[in-house]
């Protein structure tokens, strides 16, 4: 008798279906399912893609949705937040050289604040759009230069003030293509 109430219950679970607010709490994420064809509708997988890419973390609806991390056949990685499939939100990419990059990514891109560390020890600390570094931003060098100024297609570009190693002010002024082109 007892296992006839528990297939009742079973059956009326399986009826009502489970919300994907059941389930929407970070590391309380069902596993997708096995079957491969199945819609992966709200849960979380680890998933190898044709070109070798490995993406292990959350999905909705079919599409990297929530944190994961996506590892790349060359080594690069990316930890962070995914959105209808691109990496969008906070996370850190690692490329194999050692560069990295923490901060926001919109649209599968660098967008916004962030931190990129090239591998010798050189760091850039501001906004970023499309990729490139664009807006205000910080560039320290490992010799102990230090650029605070304005930033376009990836480059120097705009009001901008160097110091050299010892804080002392070299140049304060315009700045195109990356190189000093006058005074204020």
């Amino acid at each position: 008798m007892q296992y006839k109430g528990a297939v009742f219950i079973l059956l009326a679970i399986l009826a009502l279906g489970v919300s994907d607010q059941a389930c929407a709490e970070p590391g309380n994420l069902a596993l997708c399912p096995a079957n491969t064809r199945a819609p992966r509708r709200h849960c979380q997988a680890t998933v190898t893609y044709p070109s070798g890419a490995i993406y292990v973390g959350e999905f909705r609806d079919g599409e990297k949705n929530g944190q994961g991390t996506l590892t790349f056949p060359s080594g690069a990685t990316y930890v962070g937040e995914f959105r209808d499939d691109e990496k969008n939100g906070q996370g850190k990419y690692t490329w194999p050289s050692g560069a990295t990059y923490v901060g926001e990514f919109r649209d599968d891109e660098k967008n916004g604040q962030g931190k990129y560390t090239w591998p010798s020890g050189a760091t850039y600390v501001g906004e970023f759009r499309d990729d490139e570094k664009s807006g205000n931003g910080t560039l320290l060098l490992p010799n102990g230069i230090e650029y605070i100024g304005e930033f376009r297609d990836d480059e120097r570009n705009g009001l901008g003030v160097l110091h050299n190693l010892f804080g002392i002010t070299e140049l304060t002024g315009t700045w195109k293509d990356d190189e000093f082109v006058g005074p204020e």
